[in-house]
């Protein structure tokens, strides 16, 4: 981080005033790197690290059996000629699992 950046990360109340809880969250975590004035963009390598997951197959027939291949928002699905998708109920990010149980039945 450079010299105003420091500043501004070292005071959460500031920070979250200027550019709202998230992206104040980013720049803490060194996910932002400032560009300008006000600008920001993802480090590269920070992007280049994170690691996407999907449910295995079977779990996500597990997950579509459960909810009846159903939408759980709308309620729509293979009968209404509709896609759905296993969506993960809590993300990887924020602390969730690729278990049947943390996922869910979503349009696509």
């Amino acid at each position: 981080m450079i010299g105003s950046q420091k500043s501004i990360a070292n005071n959460p109340g500031k920070l979250a005033a200027i550019l709202g809880e998230a992206s104040a969250n980013f720049i803490k975590q060194g996910k932002l790197i400032k560009v300008g004035k006000g600008v920001y963009r993802y480090d590269p390598e920070v992007i280049a690290d994170v690691e996407l997951f999907d449910f295995s197959s079977a779990t996500k027939e597990q997950i579509f059996a459960r909810d009846g291949y159903r939408c759980v928002v709308c309620g729509r699905g293979r009968t209404d000629r509709v896609e759905i998708c296993a969506d993960h109920k809590v993300p990887k990010d924020k602390g969730g699992t690729n278990e049947a149980e943390n996922g869910q039945n979503a349009m696509h």
